[in-house]
């Protein structure tokens, strides 16, 4: 059986040899990551921790047209929605040589498929994640 030591910042107990804090996932070893994810992680009963301040609702700013870590700015949104729109111009073009394929594509991509990418392309998103 390994040897179990206490050396993360949280609490946890960790296994000899460990990389990670299962508990807070904080690199062992490293007090700064330690320190800082325990704020945002206690273990299960215990108390919460006083002097973490959490910012007021509704502070956080979004925006359409900035560029954040998880979406694109105004030129890749505008290049998506041109991508998402392409299939369904193909299917228009379509009605005039099989009606019954255009048609059917007109509904699935233009009322299912395209709606949906184009709300998650334009969705305000928060300028910073936390």
């Amino acid at each position: 059986m390994d040897e179990i030591r206490t050396s993360c910042a949280c609490g946890a107990r960790l296994v000899e040899g460990a990389p990670w804090c299962h508990l807070c996932f904080a690199p062992v070893g490293s007090s700064v990551a330690a320190s800082s994810a325990a704020g945002r992680f206690a273990p299960l009963g215990a108390a919460p921790q006083t002097g973490t301040t959490q910012p007021p609702p509704g502070s956080a700013r979004t925006s359409r047209f900035q560029a954040t870590d998880v979406t694109f700015g105004p030129v890749g949104r505008l290049v998506v929605t041109v991508l998402v729109l392409l299939p369904l111009a193909a299917f228009v073009a379509a009605l005039l040589v099989a009606p019954a394929a255009g048609i059917t594509g007109i509904v699935v991509w233009g009322g299912g498929i395209a709606p949906k990418a184009l709300r998650d392309t334009w969705r305000r998103r928060p300028n910073v994640l936390r």
